[in-house]
């Protein structure tokens, strides 16, 4: 069934403003290890969500077909909606913002050229790579004559590397996006990753106490991840949110900025519009250390007599959001470390275990024991107590550079001062 013949069946049925968003994804995937080819495959998705009203109700469906069924379930849903709140359906645009783009008929080429990567070395007994080309399409079309698109396009790159020695058995992984495939920046994720296997060797204990650490990018990209809904407006209009009636104060250092753009050019994805097709724009959410919003959807904000922010990204959420980077390497930072730690891996970030409404935090950390500069060994399953207020205002420094790994959230490595540690 074609969206036209979907839209008329559906009028016929009492229903109004119908908008489809059709979500239409592509994926190039393989895996290479110790220099052989595991797969090389294609996977395609497509899946789409249905909005309608009906009895002055708003029905929303999601579904991977369209067809008349589909509408009989848009009825039964509406049976047992009590929610009469009003929802926002996109009028029509002037302009369709449609991207076209290529899809990769070379992608076998780059699989063989990262064979090399996972060429085994002196104690490296595994070495996995992943590489995957991506084709990602939002699709927003009503009954009122919209039809926007945005596409996007881009590589992923996994490497994980395991070690024995002495019948220790350790790993290490990286990932990375790619607008473009650089075999360059690879090879250098290649050689942080057995360089970290072989500094895991040396395993000992820490002793418990507060400690200097230093947060790599991928551990506060995991914290914040787990943050940013606790500043939805969802959250604070549920009273599920520490940071309710703080707009305008501040909640962190006034080292810390995060601002979200998700339109950006010269991010590797780009969102002119969110999911439920309000125009994405630049905007800083927290300005040195300073609450400025909270990001919201159309259902949410229609709740405060406010303006969608245009975060409508699974129900709620963001895209390409940063935290600003400092001026000092992460080298020049380690360099100056006379006692501490570098938490390389968190685990049990879900659940409980970041607290949102108490701003608690009790996480399983892995990481290096530092001296003078130097790792001294390395450390595992050491228990960190904290909260989010704690790690956010005890910020010494924040490194200079950012890698780009995921669409979400991006962050340099941080240095937080007295972090409670339990060995």
């Amino acid at each position: 069934m074609n969206n036209n013949e979907f839209f008329e069946l559906c009028i016929n049925r009492g229903f109004s403003n119908i908008e489809i968003t059709i979500y239409d994804n592509k994926e190039y995937v393989s895996e290479v290890e110790n220099e052989k080819i595991n797969f090389i495959d294609i996977k395609n998705n497509i899946f789409y969500k249905v909005k309608a009203r009906k009895e002055n109700k708003t029905v929303i469906l999601d579904s991977n077909y369209l067809n008349e069924d589909l509408i009989d379930l848009l009825e039964e849903k509406i049976e047992y909606i009590d929610s009469n709140v009003e929802d926002k359906f996109l009028d029509l645009l002037d302009n369709n913002n449609i991207i076209q783009i290529k899809e990769n008929k070379d992608f076998s080429k780059y699989v063989d050229k990262i064979i090399n990567l996972t060429k085994l070395e002196e104690d490296i007994f595994n070495l996995t790579a992943t590489l995957s080309y991506n084709i990602s399409k939002i699709q927003i079309i009503n009954d009122k004559g919209v039809n926007i698109e945005n596409v996007n396009s881009y590589y992923d790159f996994a490497i994980i590397s395991y070690g024995r020695k002495d019948d220790k058995v350790v790993n290490a992984y990286r990932t990375v996006m790619q607008k473009d495939f650089n075999l360059n920046e690879l090879v250098i994720l290649r050689k942080e990753v057995i360089e970290e296997v072989k500094n895991k060797f040396n395993k000992n204990k820490i002793n418990s106490k507060k400690y200097k650490c230093l947060f790599k990018q991928e551990v506060i990209e995991e914290l914040l991840s787990e943050i940013i809904e606790a500043i939805s407006l969802k959250s604070v209009n549920l009273n599920l949110s520490l940071f309710k009636d703080r707009i305008g104060e501040k909640i962190f250092s006034e080292k810390i900025s995060l601002v979200e753009d998700p339109c950006g050019e010269s991010n590797i994805t780009r969102y002119l519009f969110d999911e439920e097709g309000n125009k994405t724009y630049k905007k800083s959410i927290i300005e040195n250390g300073i609450l400025k919003l909270f990001i919201s959807n159309n259902k949410e904000s229609s709740k405060n007599n406010m303006i969608s922010t245009s975060n409508a990204f699974d129900e709620i959420g963001v895209r390409n959001l940063m935290l600003l980077p400092g001026e000092k390497s992460e080298k020049e930072i380690i360099k100056n470390i006379k006692e501490g730690l570098i938490i390389t891996d968190i685990a049990g970030a879900g659940g409980q275990a970041i607290d949102i409404v108490s701003g608690s935090i009790s996480l399983l950390v892995n990481g290096f024991y530092i001296v003078n500069g130097k790792i001294d060994y390395y450390f595992e399953q050491a228990i960190m107590t904290s909260t989010i207020k704690e790690i956010f205002n005890n910020v010494l420094e924040i490194s200079n550079t950012v890698q780009y790994s995921n669409e979400i959230v991006r962050s340099p490595s941080l240095l937080i001062d007295d972090i409670i540690i339990n060995s």
